[in-house]
């Protein structure tokens, strides 16, 4: 199996050296850049298939460093926030069905929550809106859902989507 290439993005030595040996470990090819202008010669030269990024850099904005790839590359990129409350109670004001998961990280063996929420396709934009204001460092992904089973659930409505 041909697995990614990964662009681990992170200025604090000990959480980048502890990514990049699980990446090792699991046998995955990676290469790191501990400042977001190593990271952006490194997108440049090597087209990763997909990126691990710390916003809080050293030299420039982690979310300028998304702004500048987006500009010539589609590349998945992954980050991490801490405000998952916050957008949590904005999305229950929005009388939208919220799963707030919570478990230990993997970085820092911290505390860290993932909210989980399904909506329909007109609520895409609204809720992006809603996230970047609350917290611009969210990483949000929107995946196109078919059919959602269990108790709990309405019935399922390709055209509500």
């Amino acid at each position: 199996m041909n697995k990614p290439l990964i662009l681990v993005v992170e200025d604090d030595a000990p959480i980048r050296n502890l990514i990049t040996t699980t990446l090792k470990t699991q046998d995955y090819k990676y290469i790191a850049a501990a400042t977001a202008s190593e990271a952006l010669q490194q997108a440049t030269i090597h087209a990763p298939d997909v990126m691990l990024l710390d916003l809080g850099l050293p030299d420039l904005d982690g979310i300028e460093v998304i702004r500048r790839i987006r500009s010539w590359s589609a590349i998945p990129i992954i980050v991490i926030s801490a405000r998952s409350e916050d957008i949590t109670r904005a999305l229950l004001e929005m009388d939208m069905g919220v799963t707030l998961l919570s478990g230990t990280g993997a970085y820092k063996n911290l505390p860290t929550q993932v909210v989980m929420c399904a909506f329909g396709r007109g609520y895409i934009i609204p809720v992006k809106k809603l996230v970047q204001r609350i917290d611009p460092d969210a990483f949000v992904i929107v995946c196109d859902t078919h059919e959602i089973l269990g108790e709990g659930f309405g019935t399922y409505d390709p055209t509500g989507l």
